[in-house]
């Protein structure tokens, strides 16, 4: 990017981090230190100097750091990310005198999100299985049973497959089978019934007591549990008959299954993001995030994400987090 200070022509390109031009921020987590560099050079011999800009988004002034030379045309700058949110951040810089300087004339952002953000391990476990009792369905207690060794092996996020009613509607057998028999638990990611939907728990696991129970045990060991989210319903949710809209159809009126070939799911009906009705879809989606926050959870696994269009994901993590930035 070149600029004029009414003497030189001093330019200011090659910043980093950079994604996408600035489409989109960079990542960092709390305590991590930001490194900014640039190609920054000038016409003729004088001295040139630069300095990094950057400010947290609840800050109103730029706090500024020395950039130093690197060599050739290379400078760096540096700040270290003290809390979470996103850090705005530009370049100024000038030949010999500074009330003639130049600032790059766009802000980049880096988002800065709490330490796990940047790494755990991750234990994954089907409640219903978490029985010592054979064909006992396991609970949220029967889990609370099993942190100590899940601690014990130095995991520090425990990840539950979706915790909510499973439909009966084309439930699944053993090995993907048609019929399920009446023992069959059927895939958890089959959500919803006459109990309830995404907000709702399976009630052979427990209650919501239960559950916050578990979370505040697994706490104590700095465990934190991970839910499922899977925004996709069985043909027994109740989304289906409150807003048969939200969903795909075929040319003959019926509702859409989801497949993967070979794969069918029967058990599983899609949402269409591309409904009339999509503002409602999103906000109906949004309030299930939320929901779960709102009872302390913090960590979320999606299910096949790659399946629903990126400006929803961009839309909702911006949304959720005007909330729950952590």
């Amino acid at each position: 990017m070149e600029m004029n200070d009414g003497r030189y022509r001093v330019v200011i390109e090659g910043v980093s981090p950079d994604v996408d031009g600035g489409c989109y921020p960079a990542k960092g987590t709390v305590g991590d230190i930001i490194d900014v560099e640039a190609d920054i050079y000038a016409d003729g011999h004088d001295r040139l100097s630069a300095r990094l800009l950057y400010r947290h988004e609840s800050d109103g002034d730029w706090i500024e750091a020395e950039m130093r030379h690197l060599g050739n045309d290379r400078w760096r700058g540096s700040f270290t990310a003290g809390k979470t949110g996103n850090y705005h951040f530009t370049i100024r810089g000038w030949v010999d005198d500074e009330r003639y300087a130049v600032t790059y004339p766009r802000e980049l952002i880096i988002n800065v999100e709490r330490e796990r953000a940047g790494y755990g391990a991750w234990y994954e476990m089907f409640p219903h299985s978490a029985s010592l009792v054979s064909g006992r369905y396991g609970t949220f207690k029967d889990c609370e049973a099993r942190l100590p060794y899940i601690a014990e092996m130095g995991f520090d996020v425990l990840y539950l497959p979706p915790i909510h009613p499973i439909g009966r509607t084309g439930r699944k057998g053993k090995n993907n089978t048609l019929p399920a028999k009446a023992v069959d638990p059927g895939t958890p990611w089959a959500i919803g019934s006459d109990e309830g939907g995404h907000k709702d728990i399976n009630p052979e696991l427990g209650t919501l007591d239960d559950f916050k129970r578990l979370m505040a045990k697994a706490k104590k060991l700095n465990i934190e549990i991970a839910l499922d989210i899977a925004f996709q319903c069985s043909p027994d949710h109740p989304y289906v008959k409150a807003h048969p809209e939200w969903f795909l159809r075929r040319p003959d009126g019926t509702i859409k299954y989801a497949e993967n070939p070979p794969k069918k799911y029967q058990d599983i009906y899609p949402f269409n993001f591309g409904t009339d009705d999509w503002r409602g879809l999103w906000e109906e989606l949004k309030s299930i995030v939320v929901y779960w926050a709102e009872q302390g959870v913090r960590i979320f696994r999606v299910d096949n994400p790659h399946t629903k269009p990126f400006r929803f994901w961009e839309w909702l993590l911006a949304e959720v987090k005007k909330e729950y930035p952590d």
